[in-house]
């Protein structure tokens, strides 16, 4: 479960938010000031937004699965959220797999999904279709994974978690 950022490459459960500080990923500000907090055990963090553009950002949420208290920069990754927009430049964070996957795509690539809901308008103008590929975690309580969330057939939202 990684992504990159400006081709530097990111795992959930070993990265920390301090390496991805120190190697100046573009961070919202008003976010990365609270980096040196401290966050309980058991938690998982609010979202740190990544910049990718003057209205487009993906989060990132880091977790302290240990019993004591630590500052959030010294906590891994665990969460990565992107609210796909194909209009903007996509060349900041990147996957590996394009923004462009369809549904079948990713299902010819992945196999069935282990959940998926569907739902479509009474119109029939709004389908969304979310397929997740989860396991059960090995850290924490729940499952862990990729969620895809396509809208009218395009990828809308991304959401990668390690718990």
């Amino acid at each position: 479960r990684s992504f990159a950022i400006n081709g530097k490459v990111y795992t959930l459960g070993v990265t920390t938010l301090q390496d991805m500080i120190d190697d100046g990923v573009p961070f919202d500000e008003d976010d990365i000031a609270n980096a040196y907090n401290n966050i309980n055990p058991d938690y998982q963090s609010s979202g740190f937004k990544i910049v990718l553009g003057e209205w487009y950002s993906a989060q990132v949420y880091v977790g302290n699965y240990t019993s004591e208290n630590k500052t959030m920069a010294e906590c891994p990754i665990v969460e990565i959220y992107l609210p796909v927009d194909l209009e903007e430049d996509n060349s900041i964070l990147t996957f590996a797999f394009p923004l462009t996957i369809t549904e079948a795509e990713l299902i010819a690539n992945s196999g069935e999904p282990t959940d998926r809901s569907d739902y479509t308008s009474d119109d029939g103008t709004f389908v969304k279709n979310t397929l997740e590929y989860k396991v059960d975690s090995q850290i924490y309580i729940g499952d862990s994974g990729y969620t895809f969330e396509f809208i009218n057939g395009q990828l809308g939202y991304l959401y990668i978690d390690l718990k």
